[in-house]
Formats: C-alpha cells, structure tokens, sequence
C-alpha cells in the first residue's frame, strides 16, 4: 500500500452502510468489492493523495454522503474530471506504468492489476523472469552478448517488461534458472505451459532464449499494455 490515505474513503463508506460483517464474503457486496477494487487501482496508480490528502479527501466524503446505495466510483471519478486529480488514465499514462523498476513502490501495485485473480493472503514475490545475475557485463559476454548490446540488456531488467508475480516457493525453486529451461522443465505439457504463458503474458511465437531479450521485452510490452488498456481505460 503506498497511500493508507486511499483507504480512509473505503472505511468511510463501510461505515455509512452500516458497517455489514458480511461485506467482505457476501456476493451481496460483489459489485461494491469490485467497485473498491477499482477505486484502490485508479488512485494509487494516479497517486490521488500526493500534496495536499485533505483537498481529495474531504470532495470525496461529500460524494460519499451522497450516494450510499454502491460505492460511487464513477461519481469519484467525474468529480475530479479535468483536474490534476483526475482518475482518469490516458495511453501516455499507461505507457508511464511500464516505466516502474523492481524496487520501486508503485511497481507491486502495477503487477497487482496484471494478476487480479491472485489470493494475495498468500506472499507473491516479484520475479525477474530473465534472471538478474545474467545482466552483468561479464555473464553477458560468457552468453555470447555482444558488447554493443549490453546496455539494453541490463537497461531493461527491472522493469515491469520483466517482472512477474510468483508466489514464494516457486520463486525460491526458480531462482536464478534460464527462463526458457526453467518453462520447458516445469511445464512440459504444451498445453499448460500455454496457460502458464497466457496468464503471465508471456508472448508466443518467439524464441525464449536470453540472447532474444529485447524481443521478448518489446512483445510482453505490448501484451502488457493490451491488458491494461481493458483495466483502466
């Protein structure tokens, strides 16, 4: 959670339903959860609540107030249409998403709405799908890299281009294996290594081997910013 501001508006509005102890699991609250959800997405990635919290937080109490029967998401969204709080996302700010590295905070967040299906009580590790320890200069030349590529290589290794979410084991069993190895062994059945694929963004068609790095990159991009344009735009 980069902003625990961004949760006030959610405990405000559980609050004013009256506070149901079955908000969490009732299907009766599926279309709030999802609306939420949303919610949580829009104004983390947007960072709604950098500078000043109270000149978001106090227009959205007031929305909230009037409008109890779901959680007004779009009444949000068109308050602060138009200002430098807009919720809304253009294709230069999804663009700007792919542009967050491994260590980054908001980097977590962006691979979240890649994996909406996750149960995140489990501990997700972010991954590097290219191992890391193969982007120094010197495992570079050993794999045959030549040198007028290397700043490519190790420029684009942390970001979102190369990251998954993996839980812990899996991640700690993968470790620092090549990736193409590492998919043939574990998923030899074709078909579920597809799914593996699908659900990963993992692109088909191309050669996997780590001298193909920066095709891989330009294509998962490309499969990343699809998914993301039916999330946030």
């Amino acid at each position: 959670m980069t902003s625990n501001n961004a949760i006030i508006p959610i405990a405000y509005y559980i609050l004013k339903k009256g506070n149901p102890e079955s908000f969490i699991l009732s299907i009766n609250y599926k279309d709030d959860r999802e609306k939420i959800d949303q919610w949580l997405k829009c104004s983390l990635l947007k960072r709604s609540f950098s500078g000043q919290p109270d000149n978001v937080l106090n227009p959205i109490t007031k929305v909230i107030q009037e409008n109890t029967d779901a959680f007004p998401i779009d009444q949000i969204v068109e308050r602060f249409k138009g200002t430098n709080k807009s919720l809304k996302f253009t294709e230069e700010d999804l663009e700007s998403l792919l542009t967050y590295k491994y260590n980054e905070a908001y980097s977590f967040s962006v691979l979240s709405l890649l994996y909406p299906t996750l149960d995140y009580r489990n501990q997700f590790h972010k991954d590097h799908i290219h191992p890391k320890s193969f982007f120094k200069k010197s495992e570079l030349r050993k794999k045959g890299i030549p040198d007028w590529q290397h700043e490519r290589f190790i420029e684009n290794v942390d970001y979102i281009g190369n990251l998954q979410l993996m839980e812990g084991l899996p991640n700690e069993e993968k470790n620092n294996t090549d990736f193409k190895e590492w998919l043939e062994n574990t998923y030899p059945n074709i078909n579920e290594r597809k799914e593996v694929m699908r659900n990963n963004y993992i692109p088909e068609n191309i050669d996997f081997s780590f001298r193909n790095f920066p095709m891989f990159i330009e294509e998962r991009n490309k499969l990343i910013l699809n998914a993301l344009r039916k999330i946030l735009l």
